[in-house]
C-alpha cells in the first residue's frame, strides 16, 4: 500500500474522488474527518476502499492470514514531519458500528478498544501496548453493506 492520504470536512468527499479531487469509482486513502491530521489521536482512522486488482486497501484482506502477517508484521508510514513504524496488533472483521470507528477522547475508551481488537483478531500477535501509545485503524468494506475488515496498528515513532 503506497498512497497518499487525504481528508477533508466529512467521510464522503473522497469516496469517489482521487486525491487530485478528481471524480473515480476508485477515490483514494483518506483519514476520518475528525482526527487530527497529525495522527496525535488515540485512534486514527484511514479508509480505502476494497478493490478487486488488489490496490487501494485491497491488499488488506491478505492479513486474514496468519502467514502473511507472520511475513508482514510492521507497516511504515511516512508523513512530511515524521517516519512512523505501525507495528500491527489485531486484524478483525466487524461492522460499521464497531467501536473501532470512534476517536477516543479518553485513554480508557482506547484501552477498551485495543482489548475489543485483540480478543476478535483473526491473527495472532505478540505486541505490547502501553497506556500513552497511539493506534492507527486501517478499514476497508468487506464486499457486504454493513461488513468492513480493520487492520489495527500501534504508532511507533522512529
Amino acid at each position: 500500500i503506497s498512497y497518499p492520504i487525504a481528508q477533508s470536512t466529512n467521510n464522503d468527499y473522497y469516496l469517489l474522488r482521487t486525491f487530485e479531487r478528481v471524480d473515480n469509482f476508485a477515490g483514494c486513502i483518506f483519514m476520518e474527518y475528525q482526527n487530527h491530521s497529525d495522527f496525535s489521536d488515540k485512534n486514527t482512522i484511514i479508509y480505502g476502499h476494497n478493490m478487486k486488482d488488489g490496490s487501494m486497501f485491497g491488499g488488506l484482506k491478505k492479513y486474514r492470514k496468519q502467514a502473511y502477517y507472520d511475513a508482514h508484521p510492521e507497516m511504515t508510514l511516512f508523513t512530511p514531519e515524521k517516519t512512523y513504524r505501525m507495528e500491527i496488533f489485531a486484524a478483525v472483521t466487524t461492522d460499521v458500528s464497531a467501536a473501532v470507528y470512534r476517536v477516543p477522547a479518553a485513554r480508557e475508551e482506547r484501552d477498551e478498544l485495543v482489548q475489543w481488537a485483540q480478543r476478535n483478531s483473526e491473527i495472532e500477535c505478540d505486541v505490547s501496548i502501553g497506556t500513552e501509545d497511539r493506534i492507527v485503524t486501517l478499514s476497508t468494506c468487506t464486499g457486504g453493506d454493513d461488513d468492513r475488515f480493520v487492520v489495527l496498528a500501534v504508532l511507533r515513532e522512529t
